[in-house]
């Protein structure tokens, strides 16, 4: 029984592809798939983090080189 419901899960998949690839709706489907991910990328960039990020300055002693001699 879960073999036969994997297979029509397969077939009818293998279907909607086959039919949405070699047909005239190809180029809309491909339009409309690229501008979701142009969507989700914009919106990936507009997001705000949840918490807030801070950034502590540290100083770094620069060495002359008399100090790094022995």
């Amino acid at each position: 029984m879960e073999l036969s419901r994997f297979a029509v899960v397969i077939s009818a998949i293998a279907g909607l592809a086959a039919l949405l690839l070699f047909t005239p709706y190809e180029a809309y489907l491909e339009g409309i798939l690229a501008l979701g991910i142009v969507t989700g990328a914009v919106v990936g960039f507009l997001m705000h983090p949840r918490r807030e990020v801070f950034y502590v300055r540290t100083t770094v002693r620069r060495l002359t080189q008399t100090e790094t001699k022995p």
